[in-house]
């Protein structure tokens, strides 16, 4: 009986709990929200049409998710010694500038 008054409400084809395994688990999502933060988020009908499993099927795993944040690490590691390289170099080269600029005045003052 339930399921016949729930099917207006919920398609066949809406994510369950178990279908969400592979997305996050409970101790995933501690420190994202509370059930206070997301009581005024929506309700169960108001994400009726949002997520079917068909949908759920393109979306990724703990694995991919894993493997996209390592590969982000690197991305970021890249960035960070050639951001130190630039930042070196630029000091290097202003300092001996600075130099440069020290030795002609005093040798225009002697």
């Amino acid at each position: 009986m339930a399921e016949e008054h729930a099917s207006p409400v919920l398609p066949a084809d809406v994510a369950t709990k178990s279908d969400l395994a592979d997305v996050a688990t409970r101790s995933d999502l501690a420190d994202f929200a509370t059930k206070a933060d997301l009581a005024h988020f929506a309700t169960r009908a108001d994400l009726a049409g949002f997520a079917t499993k068909a949908d759920l099927a393109n979306f990724a795993t703990k694995a991919d998710l894993a493997f996209m944040v390592a590969e982000l690490k690197d991305v970021l590691i890249d960035h960070k010694t050639s951001t130190l390289k630039w930042v070196f170099g630029t000091m290097l080269a202003f300092t001996g500038i600075n130099v440069t600029a020290m030795i002609a005045l005093l040798a225009a003052f002697h």
